[in-house]
Parts: C-alpha cells; sequence; structure tokens
C-alpha cells in the first residue's frame, strides 16, 4: 500500500459506471430525490470502502466482524436510517470492529463526496463537508477507550502514508475528547450518564458503546434525535444485562424484523457469542475454558458475559437465547446403546420434514383455536428407547418435525384437514385441547381413531394444568431434550417465524400458587398483530403428552427456576383438570409402563 498514491486507492474505490461521452447513464434514476447510485453500485461501493479502511487501520478483521463492519458502510451510503444493533460476547471485537471503520470513513467519505460522478448522488454528497460521529457511553471513560482507539487507527503508519499525500495534506488535531480533520470530519466521545447534557450535536453517525448501562430516557429523549437532520445511523452496542433496558428492545425490534423479512434485505441485528469468537482466536477460546473453570457455564456471569443471555425479571416465559439454543442448525445424531448393547440412534433435521411414514409412534398435539385465534397441529418424534433419568423421573428427548396452522374456528371445516395432515405420520399418540369447544373435537377424533390403536388424550385447560404444563416444557427446552428445526431454509417459513415470535412474545404472571404463561394482552383486540400463544400451547401439550405418566406439579413456590423435590413435592394420580381416558392404550405397546 506505502507505493501507492491517495489518487490511485481513491480511482480503485470508485463504483463502475457506464459512461457515454463523459455523461454518467444511470437505469432509472430518481433525479428529483437526488439519489443517483443503484443498490448495486452503493453495495458495491461500501465493499471497497471496507476494504480503504482495513487497509488504512492495518488491521484485518475475522469474518464475523466483517459482516458487522460493511454493514455500517452501507447503511450510511444507502442512508436507510438503520438501527444496527451489535450483542457481542465480552472482548470479542466489537469496539475494535468500530474502531477501525470509523477512521477510514473519515479520509474517504468527504473524497467520494467530491468526485462528481459520486457526489452527485445526495447520500454520498452530503459528505463533502466532513464526516460527523459522536460516541455514546455511560461515562467520558468508556467513551474514552473507543475514542483512543480510533486515533490509534488513524495514526498507524498505513493512514499517515495516505494522510500526508499531497492531494490530502491532512494534519491531526486529536484531543482528548474530539479527533478532528481539516477536511471537516470528526469524532466526538461524549458522556451519556444521567446528569450530562447532551442535546443540540448533530452527527451522520452515532454509537453508543454499552447500550445496556445507558439510561433508556438518555437513548430515546436525547441520542436518537441528533441523527435525525442528516439521515444518518444509529449503532448500538452491548452485551446482555439483568433487565430489559432500550437495548434490549432494539435487539427484538430487529430480531422480529429479521425474521419477517427476505433473504436479499439486509439485517440490522449482529449476535456472536463466545463460540464465534473461540473459532477465530485459539486465546480467546483458552481463556473462556478458565472463565467457565472460575464462574461456572450455568452461572448467571457467563450466561450474560459470554453466552449472550438476558437473565430478565420473572415478566418473560424463557430468553429468546434460550430458545434459539433449541433450534437445529445443522442435522445431526444422538447415539445411545441399549440394554443388550444395541447401538441407539436418534436423528434431529435442520428442516421441516411435512410426512413420516417409517418412524414409529409419532407424537402430535393438537391445540383448538377460537374465533381470533388459530389451530395449531404440532408433530414431533420421540426418543422413546432411551430415557434420562431426571429426579426420579424418566425424560425423552423430543424433536418437533412439522406444524399445521388453520385460522379462525370453523372446526367443521377444519377436521378434515387435520385428519389428512396426521396422516402423512406414523402417529402413535394424540393429545388435543378438550377445553369447550374442544371437547366435541375429540370425541370425534377419539372415536375416528381408537380403531387404528392410536390413543387420543384429551387436555383440559385451567389454571393448574397449564402451570404443569409449562413448568414441563420449560424444564425440556432449557436442557436441551426437547429441539425443532431451525436451518437456513426455516425463517422463509411463516409458521416457523409465528413459532420463534409467539415464543418470544410470552409473558409469565402468576394467579395465586400457579404460573400462568400467555401471550401479552392489547387493549385493542381488533389489531391484525395481535399477539397468540398458540403455537406454545400445542407444543406445551405435545411435552405434557410425552411425560404425562412421570408426574403431577402442586407447589406454591412461584419460582419456574426451582426444580428438583421442592417443585415437585408430590407425585399421584389425580391430574387435576386433566381427564384420563384410554390410559391402557398406546404406549404399552412401546414397551413404556
Amino acid at each position: 500500500m506505502s507505493d501507492k498514491t491517495t489518487k490511485e486507492i481513491v480511482e480503485e474505490n470508485k463504483p463502475i459506471r457506464t459512461t457515454s461521452q463523459n455523461k454518467v447513464k444511470v437505469n432509472n434514476p430518481k433525479k428529483d430525490t437526488g439519489i443517483i447510485l443503484t443498490k448495486q453500485e452503493i453495495m458495491d461501493l461500501a465493499e471497497k470502502c471496507y476494504l480503504f479502511c482495513e487497509k488504512g487501520s492495518g488491521v484485518e478483521l475475522y469474518p464475523y466482524q466483517k459482516e458487522f463492519g460493511l454493514r455500517i458502510i452501507q447503511s450510511l451510503l444507502l442512508e436507510d436510517n438503520a438501527e444496527i444493533t451489535a450483542l457481542f460476547s465480552r472482548q470479542s471485537g466489537k469496539t475494535e470492529t468500530v474502531s477501525t471503520i470509523v477512521p477510514g470513513l473519515c479520509v474517504i467519505l468527504p473524497i467520494l463526496a467530491n468526485i462528481p460522478d459520486i457526489g452527485i448522488d445526495r447520500r454520498i454528497g452530503k459528505f463533502k463537508h466532513g464526516f460527523w460521529v459522536g460516541i455514546f457511553a455511560p461515562n467520558y471513560e468508556l467513551a474514552g477507550i473507543m475514542h483512543t482507539r480510533m486515533s490509534k487507527r488513524i495514526t498507524s503508519q498505513e493512514m499517515e502514508e495516505i494522510l500526508k499525500d499531497p492531494e490530502i495534506n491532512i494534519n491531526l488535531d486529536h484531543g482528548r475528547k474530539v479527533l478532528r480533520l481539516p477536511n471537516g470530519s470528526y469524532v466526538d466521545s461524549n458522556s451519556a450518564g444521567p446528569q450530562t447534557s447532551i442535546e443540540g450535536k448533530t452527527y451522520h453517525l452515532i454509537i453508543c458503546e454499552e447500550t445496556q448501562d445507558i439510561s433508556d430516557y438518555k437513548i430515546r429523549k436525547s441520542i436518537h434525535p441528533m441523527a435525525a437532520a442528516t439521515g444518518g445511523t444509529i449503532i448500538k452496542i452491548g452485551t446482555p444485562a439483568p433487565r430489559k433496558c432500550e437495548f434490549y428492545e432494539a435487539c427484538e425490534r430487529n430480531r422480529k424484523k429479521q425474521l419477517n423479512q427476505s433473504n436479499s434485505e439486509l439485517k440490522c441485528h449482529f449476535e456472536f457469542d463466545y463460540t464465534v469468537a473461540s473459532n477465530y482466536n485459539p486465546r480467546y477460546a483458552s481463556y473462556i475454558e478458565m472463565e467457565i473453570e472460575r464462574l461456572g457455564f450455568d452461572s448467571d456471569d457467563f450466561r450474560m458475559s459470554y453466552r449472550l443471555h438476558w437473565i430478565l425479571e420473572r415478566g418473560t416465559f424463557i430468553s429468546p437465547e434460550q430458545l434459539a439454543e433449541c433450534g437445529i442448525k445443522k442435522r445431526d445424531k444422538l447415539t445411545s446403546h441399549g440394554v443388550k448393547g444395541e447401538k441407539l440412534e436418534f436423528h434431529r433435521y435442520d428442516y421441516i420434514v411435512s410426512g413420516d411414514k417409517l418412524t414409529d409412534n409419532l407424537v402430535a398435539g393438537i391445540d383448538i383455536g377460537r374465533s381470533s385465534d388459530s389451530t395449531i397441529v404440532t408433530v414431533g418424534k420421540v426418543w422413546w428407547e432411551n430415557p434420562v433419568y431426571r429426579s426420579g423421573e424418566d425424560r425423552y428427548y423430543c424433536h418437533v418435525m412439522d406444524w399445521l396452522e388453520l385460522q379462525g374456528d370453523d372446526h367443521e371445516k377444519q377436521y378434515p384437514q387435520i385428519v389428512e395432515f396426521l396422516s402423512r405420520f406414523n402417529i402413535g399418540s394424540i393429545v388435543i385441547d378438550a377445553t369447550g369447544r374442544g371437547d366435541p373435537i375429540y370425541d370425534r377424533l377419539n372415536a375416528d381413531y381408537s380403531e387404528k390403536d392410536i390413543a387420543v388424550y384429551p387436555f383440559i385447560f385451567t389454571n393448574k394444568s397449564k402451570h404443569e404444563g409449562y413448568t414441563i416444557l420449560y424444564q425440556e427446552l432449557v436442557e436441551g431434550r426437547l429441539t425443532y428445526p431451525s436451518g437456513e431454509h426455516c425463517p422463509k417459513l411463516t409458521k416457523w417465524r409465528r413459532f420463534i415470535n409467539q415464543f418470544n412474545d410470552l409473558e409469565k404472571n402468576w394467579k395465586g400458587k400457579y404460573m400462568a404463561i400467555e401471550a401479552p394482552t392489547t387493549k385493542n383486540h381488533r389489531v391484525i398483530d395481535k399477539p397468540h400463544d398458540d403455537y406454545p400451547d400445542s407444543l406445551m401439550l405435545l411435552c405434557w403428552l410425552v411425560h404425562r405418566k412421570n408426574y403431577s406439579v402442586e407447589t406454591s413456590d412461584r419460582s419456574i427456576f426451582a426444580l428438583g423435590d421442592d417443585t415437585y413435592s408430590r407425585m399421584r394420580n389425580n391430574r387435576g383438570g386433566i381427564t384420563r381416558r384410554n390410559t391402557s392404550k398406546g404406549r404399552d405397546r412401546w414397551g413404556i409402563e
């Protein structure tokens, strides 16, 4: 790089345009809005700007860091006003990424803005007088860490050679709080502490460092508006906290947006736990091993700092991170040995299995929908041959294969669709919501399947039975025995996205001594995006069916995390609101007592 002039570097980073008689030809230019470059040209330019930033800093980022850094540049050039969230494991390189990208942009963006063919696009032309960056952290010391690192990057040997170019001739003025260039670019470090007054500033890029420790009010009222006049980008960086905060909500907004967008759209949430950083940095991996030994893998400190789990107050059933860990992203196979030494295998798929007539004794959970809800059928496979002994009971690995969603409450029309869906699988037993309108559907289903030697069990929803069912479901999820497909093609499916969203929306409340898990309540029940809990209820029924014979729960301990003898103080045949019929069928032929 030392033997190249700045002019050559800029020429390399120009987008390739089709010209005729020195006039730029643009496909469908939006002259009225000043948008000249196409999206693909912007994406190409962003890639070249990234290379410029990386070379100028003298730092080569890891692939996962590049993904985050490149998105920052794309947002600035596209002027998409993005709110980008970065949830990184501690010391995995989130600050390093931003500190590598920003100094290079302070140099290259004003240069690009002064190139006629590029600066004519208003999204880039606005940088003609400099690129303005604001760093905000809970205190000056934290903001200064990133600022100091940026100063080192812009004074690197590689960047100094660029800045000394006669065509640029930049002399740096990097003070304690402000890094300022003669081309108008500057990086301003600020404290976002409770007593500070920071209104009135304007930036192209806002960086919130350790966002989880900045007050929600300060972020929304004081910091957000600073990018309004420039159509700027906001970056929120941090790690989980033991509470819900603005950073948590921003991550959730972006997660939900990604679930519902196409693959061609740019993502705004970047999440990399300790396993990703360990794959690229052996020293990091070695240190993590010692941290696990010191802190404990399941300790709150390790979960928040490295596994990226939000240890939230008791208003959430399960965290998005815990649910994500149950997703099978790549097909795997569990192995064990039977009593006689035979090899046992259990395949878990990363894709939806829409039919399986070969696997024996599949199970199904059916939640009956009301007028504004959906009927959900969940089919799963169970590793019956390899029970796991837990606290005096047998538990089983279970994997979701497919879902069927039928909207509305026209159950007469839905019934044949349910039967047809179930016929694709080798079903051994079924549990169905037999509460209210579900009771006649249970009777009909039980009559139709009794001749096929398929057991059908009714589940009556009461405070007590729902408490029992969701307690079992929670344990199986957090202990990793209950899984679902989560391969790269799954997010394209509406039913998969609804399954994830409904679980992430679940709220946990208490009605006396019983835990109540349900969708958030809304004042206006006519809204299209009214929260639902149909998919979770259906999976809870399936999970209860698999483990229904083992125990019943009766406890005044309100903590869902209290497991063992204190939680399961009584084991009895009376299951409250759950009616037992045909209990001799189905599982006896599976060799399960």
